[in-house]
């Protein structure tokens, strides 16, 4: 494939897709709310700031596979993006899939914003200023801030369960109604949707708006893109055997061990380098 335009394509279609939502996400009207819709707006927003980052540096810089904008570029995005997307939507989705309360509680947003401040210290100041103390201090940091929210959010759902607990021990039963008698002229409503009556057929449920089906349609080009971006910019790593080494299976994360008598086979394995096919660097033992 072809890394290098299939990176500056999928930084620019980042770009569209963080400006696209800024405009129609409805997380900037929820800035001006309290509690839970603040704080999820808070996070959406930042987590698109993150996402236009890591968008910039792919378009600016083109493919990149190791060093500090390796490091800037992967962070910003699993950590900047789909951790601000995890915390964002945690107190909606949890509860629903884990039939647990999660309610909000401040110290969940002191996580986020603690995410988002050691974030800042480690990837703008640390990899892209290269200081590598801001880079140690903003990772331990980071660390700091995903153990907090964890905490927080389960300390949080504990607490709330034990409160529903014990207020329904202490709330007595009411009574029982009894049930109405049925008149004759009264129908089940499944019959009523159901089976057409005299006054016509059933009516039909209410379609998608054209307004919806067209966000549908964009969202679904708009990955689609993505998608197609992401493969072409994958690059390709596979490697080919030098000169003077064995054909022994390779290991995985050194570089390869040229043979020291340089005839024929060595009797030490030679370890794959990741790096493009057609690449000859020479920290890899490649010719030059």
């Amino acid at each position: 494939m072809w890394p290098a335009t299939g990176t500056l394509l999928l930084g620019a279609a980042l770009l569209a897709l963080v400006a696209w939502l800024v405009v129609h996400d409805v997380a900037r009207r929820l800035l001006r709310s309290t509690g839970l819709p603040r704080f999820s707006a808070a996070c959406l927003l930042a987590g698109y700031a993150w996402l236009g980052l890591a968008g910039a540096l792919w378009l600016l810089g083109g493919p990149v596979a190791e060093g500090s904008r390796y490091d800037a570029v992967v962070h910003a995005v699993f950590l900047g993006f789909v951790m601000s997307m995890i915390m964002a939507h945690a107190p909606v989705i949890l509860p629903a899939v884990l039939r647990r309360p999660l309610p909000y509680h401040p110290g969940l947003a002191v996580a986020a914003w603690l995410l988002h401040g050691s974030l800042i210290l480690r990837v703008v100041v640390g990899d892209l200023r290269e200081i590598r103390g801001a880079w140690q201090l903003g990772g331990a940091l980071n660390i700091a801030a995903v153990l907090l929210f964890v905490l927080t959010a389960a300390t949080s759902s504990v607490t709330a369960t034990r409160r529903a607990a014990a207020v329904s021990t202490m709330t007595p039963p009411g009574p029982v109604p009894a049930p109405r008698a049925r008149r004759p002229e009264e129908r089940p409503v499944t019959a009523h949707l159901t089976s057409p009556t005299a006054n016509g057929p059933a009516p039909k449920p209410p379609g998608r708006s054209p307004r919806a089906l067209w966000h549908l349609g964009v969202n679904a080009i708009v990955v689609a893109w993505l998608a197609l971006f992401a493969v072409a910019a994958a690059p390709i790593t596979s490697c080919r055997t030098p000169p003077g080494c064995s054909s022994t299976p390779c290991c995985s994360g050194r570089s390869p061990t040229p043979s020291s008598s340089g005839r024929g086979t060595s009797p030490r394995p030679c370890c794959g380098c990741r790096r493009p096919t057609g690449a000859r660097p020479p920290h890899c033992g490649w010719p030059a």
